[in-house]
Parts: C-alpha cells; structure tokens; sequence
C-alpha cells in the first residue's frame, strides 16, 4: 500500500539517529517496502514533520521534548502516530508509554526495525474500514455540545447512551475531549446530569450542520 487513507500520503517514516547502521537499513527497507523516507536534523522534526512512524534515538531527545510531546500529542490515537525507539530508555512518562515501542534487547535489531515497520502499514491498511467510526465520533462531540449550549440545559449520560448507543465509557471519553478542547462541561451532582458553564472552543452550529450533510452518511 503506497497511501495512508486516513491522510492520503504515502506511509511515511522518519529517522532521527547518528546510528549509520539503522539509516542505511532503513533505506533499504524504503525501497523494499515501497515507504517514504525522511531523516530528522532536531527535535522538533520530529513533531513538523508528518510521518506514521519515527525511528528515534533517545540519547538525541530530552525532558523538554517529552512535555512538547505530550501537550501535542494528548490527545491523539497512538495508533496514528507512534516512535521506536533504537535503544531502551526508562525516562518516558507514563502517560506517553503508549507512543513508544522499545526494543526487544538492548539495541533495536534489522529484524525488529522491519517487522514493526511492517505492522504499523498493516495495522493502517486494516483501519481503511473502520474510518466511519472516526466520523460517528466528531458527529457524537458536536451532539453532545449542541444539547448542553442553551443556557440552563442539563443532560444526562442515560440520555446521552440511550441516543448513540454506546457505552457510559464512551460517553466519557467523549465529555473529556469535549474538555480538553476548552468545554466547561461540569457534572452537576444534585441533578446527576452535565451542564455547559461557559464555551471556548470553535464548535459552531454552521460546523455542526457541514458535518451533518457532508461527513455523516
């Protein structure tokens, strides 16, 4: 497979080591596998650049990238983006872990640089199906904004899984995000129900109505 589906670009990986060893066999993998290619010269490459997977040294990044990384990358699907890293590092915050895959032994070997390339296209190509699920989520999180925006608007989760059909834990995931986008959504504990205090974010009625018609088949 040439292209991502979800970006429509060719799987793309990036390299950001003095190791020639891993360069070069990357290189040839690329030609192999049919991938692009690109070396990073600093840290920040590493977030500029787009790529599907970074092959990372981590003697070549620092405390300062981490927290970068994090407030870039919080809220993003490990799934889409994720970094091997060429030798073990026990610095990572926990809450990244999920990003990074860590050699099997000490140092990363050919074997496991090629098969964790090869997983990570697989796993896309195998994801092409499930893109609706992406959709239905955005459709879900302009919903839920649309019943709790008119002042003095309670809802509650029943409400909320009755009408999408899906989980107290989706739901909450869903508020989350909602939150982290600059929502002031609350839980009001009396009412058992959530409410909006204030609204921050770009979510807008004209946005709402574009996904509607162009988005959600």
């Amino acid at each position: 497979m040439n292209l991502n589906p979800h970006t429509n670009r060719r799987f793309t990986v990036l390299v950001y080591t003095d190791d020639n060893r891993i360069e070069s066999e990357t290189k040839l993998l690329s030609i192999q596998l049919n991938f692009e290619l690109y070396y990073g010269c600093r840290e920040t490459d590493l977030i500029a650049v787009p790529c599907d997977l970074a092959v990372v040294d981590p003697d070549k990044i620092g405390t300062l990238f981490m927290e970068f990384f994090k407030e870039v990358y919080y809220l993003d699907n490990p799934k889409e983006y994720s970094i091997l890293l060429t030798q073990n590092y026990k610095d990572i915050p926990r809450k990244l872990k999920k990003y990074f895959i860590t050699p099997i032994d000490k140092k990363l070997d050919i074997k496991q640089l090629k098969l964790t390339i090869l997983n990570r296209r697989n796993a896309i190509i195998k994801r092409v199906n499930n893109k609706r699920s992406y959709d239905k989520r955005i459709f879900r999180l302009f919903i839920i904004l649309r019943k709790l925006q008119p002042e003095n608007s309670y809802v509650t989760m029943d409400e909320l899984c009755e009408e999408f059909n899906v989980s107290a834990r989706t739901i909450n995931r869903d508020i989350e995000l909602l939150r982290h986008a600059g929502e002031d959504i609350v839980y009001d504990v009396e009412k058992k129900s959530y409410k909006l205090n204030m609204s921050f974010s770009g979510l807008t009625r004209d946005k709402y109505k574009y996904w509607k018609k162009n988005v959600i088949k």
